[in-house]
């Protein structure tokens, strides 16, 4: 079988016109037959280190001659950063899901699940925008919020807002983003501990597992793991220093659906719960992500994958969809999308 591929960088607006587009890599395979698959990983130098151009002109630099000899595409995989490896893990699972006329949950074992609850990513200020994206959130069935992190007077009364509001049902998140430091996020944490969070997500800075440790030890709050959770060894080491009691799954850093599996294998080994997110994907990344969710043997939680309407255009026929506050698992083989040529054209940001 003969592939040749393909590679879009893309810029994509967001809703919200002071955040910046989302820029984010697709790639598609075509096979002799006209069989198309399609694969993405979305740039973010800040968590992964390459920005989605890197991510493309590497693609592009290994790809073509190496479809063009003998080695077989999964050999290339090693080949390639994560990030890139992501994109052609994620294609080839399409690949191998579209050619057997299954789903891509099928081929991880079978879906777990085929409605995976998802939480709600608020702005985070000002609070009377919040409030009212949580209302409409409410509103689609959807119980779990996260806010990220500003100011410790901020958190603590955008986070109260919502529990007034909801009310015990309500499930609450904090996501750091690794900007404080141990001591500070021991008194913020005690600050917080009144709210009953769900978990705050990375405390202090990635790379620090001991500070992660002593925070996680002397926290009223379960603690997450995001930016440490890179791979599979990764989590080892979180679970070796007692660092988090959850991990936060991304296929990009991890190279694809392949890494994110075996994360969620080495986590459900070392006790630790999980969930899955995206990057501020369109509905190739997510549904990528959401086949693995639904593969999971069990999650922690809601997962972030609900993130389609932070964008003003995605790039697929039927974008995925939440109905009732969980993301449903699309039907068709593969990753269950098809690409629109039309959008995937307007939203080319070049070379």
């Amino acid at each position: 079988m003969k592939l040749s591929a393909e590679v879009f960088l893309l810029r994509i607006p967001r809703r919200d016109p002071g955040a910046p587009p989302t820029e984010t890599v697709i790639l598609r395979l075509t096979t002799d037959d006209g069989t198309v698959a399609v694969g993405e990983s979305t740039g973010a130098r800040a968590f992964h280190g390459m920005d989605a151009g890197a991510i493309a002109r590497e693609l592009r630099e290994v790809l073509p001659p190496a479809l063009d000899g003998e080695d077989p595409p999964a050999s290339l995989l090693q080949r390639l950063s994560p990030p890139a490896r992501c994109a052609l893990d994620v294609a080839l699972h399409d690949l191998r899901g579209r050619m057997q006329g299954l789903r891509v949950a099928d081929l991880l074992g079978g879906p777990r699940r085929t409605r995976v609850a998802v939480n709600a990513l608020l702005p985070g200020s000002p609070e009377t925008a919040m409030i009212e994206a949580a209302r409409k959130a409410w509103e689609r069935g959807i119980g779990t919020f996260k806010i990220k992190s500003a100011s410790p007077a901020a958190d603590f009364e955008a986070l109260r807002a919502l529990r007034r509001l909801f009310g015990a049902q309500a499930r609450l998140r904090l996501d750091a983003n690794g900007a404080w430091t141990p001591d500070e996020a021991l008194e913020r944490i005690r600050m917080l501990e009144p709210l009953d969070l769900e978990y705050i997500e990375q405390p202090v800075a990635r790379g620090h597992l001991d500070d992660m440790a002593r925070v996680a030890a002397g926290s009223g709050i379960p603690i997450a793991a995001d930016e440490d959770a890179t791979d599979p060894a990764a989590v080892s080491r979180i679970a070796a220093a007692h660092a988090a009691s959850i991990i936060v799954v991304k296929l990009s850093p991890a190279g694809g659906i392949t890494g994110a599996m075996s994360m969620l294998r080495v986590a459900a080994e070392k006790g630790l719960g999980t969930v899955v997110t995206g990057m501020v994907d369109t509905s190739v990344g997510i549904a990528a992500a959401l086949h693995v969710a639904a593969a999971a043997d069990a999650l922690a939680g809601a997962c972030g994958l609900g993130t389609l309407d932070l964008l003003t255009r995605d790039v697929v026929e039927k974008p995925l969809r939440i109905e009732n506050g969980a993301m449903l698992l699309p039907d068709g083989p593969g990753l269950g999308v098809t690409l629109d040529h039309v959008a995937l054209a307007r939203l080319r940001a070049g070379s």
